[in-house]
């Protein structure tokens, strides 16, 4: 069998959803609802809306989470919280105050109707780490493992081409993981 690479597992850019960080979190719903209706027929559903700064460059993208920590009263972007605990703010000390701020707060319709207004700037998180187009998928799985994430964005030279999902490489590995447990590969060997 011929080696994978990123290239051939990816998604291309203009595939995924994209929405400008100016965008409310509302705007990104939308987004993220209609790509679902176009994306490719191959494909598994979209999880994630990349966000574009004004030069239409990948500054971050916005996932699941990111969308339901947004509907935390006392929600602080992840930037804030990592400046937070870098500073010795206790852990136990931030959670106790959520708790606090949660139990005042209302109900799952009001904090939704708070977050919708919420900028997708403030709510991302920032895209740091990449992967290159040209990297073999194994290399990518270490790096979607080390950074504990569902998806890295993939880059040729310093252009963003596309986004590399767990959920796609997952696909990929339990088709071989089952082609390679049956009685006629283990005889080949």
């Amino acid at each position: 069998m011929k080696p994978l690479f990123v290239r051939d597992v990816m998604l291309p850019l203009t595939d995924v959803p994209t929405i400008m960080e100016e965008a409310t979190l509302a705007d990104a719903v939308r987004t993220l609802a209609q790509a679902q209706l176009h994306r490719p027929a191959d494909r598994l559903p979209f999880r994630v809306v990349l966000v574009l700064n004004s030069q239409s460059q990948v500054v971050g993208k916005l996932g699941h989470l990111a969308f339901v920590q947004a509907l935390e009263p006392g929600y602080e972007p992840p930037d804030e919280r990592d400046t937070l605990q870098r500073a010795g703010v206790d852990p136990a000390l931030m959670e106790s105050l959520s708790q606090y701020k949660r139990f005042w707060e209302g109900d799952l319709e009001l904090a939704c109707g708070r977050a919708a207004h919420l900028r997708v700037g403030d709510v991302m998180r920032r895209v740091i780490e990449s992967v290159d187009v040209d990297v073999s998928l194994l290399e990518a799985v270490s790096t979607l493992v080390r950074l504990g994430t569902l998806s890295v964005l993939v880059r040729r030279g310093d252009e963003a081409v596309g986004l590399l999902r767990l959920a796609d490489v997952y696909d990929v590995a339990a088709r071989l993981i089952l082609q390679e447990s049956k009685p006629e590969a283990r005889n080949a060997d």
